[in-house]
C-alpha cells in the first residue's frame, strides 16, 4: 500500500495543487490550463512520499459534498478540504476505493451538482471554477465534445 493509499483511507491528502492515483500511478502537479476554458494542466510527477516526509503535518481531510454514481458500481466526487479555500473532486470505486483525485488549495468546495456526459465529468467550484475531465483518466487531454444530436461529418 503506498502513502496515497494509507492516506485515502481516512481521506486525506497533502496540501498541494494535485492529481494522485492509488498504488504506483503517481502524483501529478495541476493547474488550471491557461489555454483551454475548463481543462486540467497536469504538469509534472512528484514524489508524494517525500513531500510528505518533509512536512508530515502538511495534510487536508477531505469532506465528500457531492455524489454521481456510475455504471460500474463507482461513485464522482466533489467536495472540500479542512480549510474553507480547498476543493477536490474524484472518481471513487464502489468500495470507495480511489481511483483518481484531484485536490487544489483555493478553488473553493467543488460543491455544484457533477455533470457527466459520454465519459466526460465537468465539475464546478463555489468560486466559479469549473473543470472537464476523462472519468477514466484525468490526464488525458478533452476533446470538444459535440452538441447532442449531431453526427460527425463523412
Amino acid at each position: 500500500m503506498t502513502t496515497i493509499d494509507e492516506l485515502w483511507t481516512d481521506r486525506r491528502l497533502p496540501v498541494r495543487d494535485a492529481l494522485h492515483f492509488p498504488g504506483d500511478g503517481g502524483s501529478y502537479d495541476v493547474v488550471r490550463d491557461p489555454y483551454v476554458l475548463g481543462c486540467l494542466g497536469v504538469r509534472e510527477a512528484f514524489d508524494a512520499p517525500k513531500v510528505i516526509a518533509e512536512d508530515p503535518e502538511w495534510l487536508t481531510t477531505l469532506m465528500p459534498l457531492e455524489e454521481v454514481p456510475l455504471e460500474d458500481g463507482g461513485f464522482l466526487w466533489g467536495g472540500e478540504g479542512s480549510w474553507g479555500s480547498e476543493g477536490f473532486f474524484a472518481r471513487v470505486g464502489a468500495d470507495d476505493s480511489l481511483r483518481w483525485v484531484v485536490f487544489f488549495t483555493d478553488s473553493n468546495p467543488f460543491e455544484d451538482p457533477i455533470d457527466l456526459s459520454d465519459g466526460y465529468a465537468t465539475f464546478r467550484s463555489s468560486a466559479d471554477l469549473s473543470f472537464i475531465v476523462d472519468i477514466e483518466d484525468p490526464r488525458r487531454p478533452v476533446r470538444s465534445p459535440r452538441p447532442r444530436g449531431q453526427t460527425p461529418s463523412a
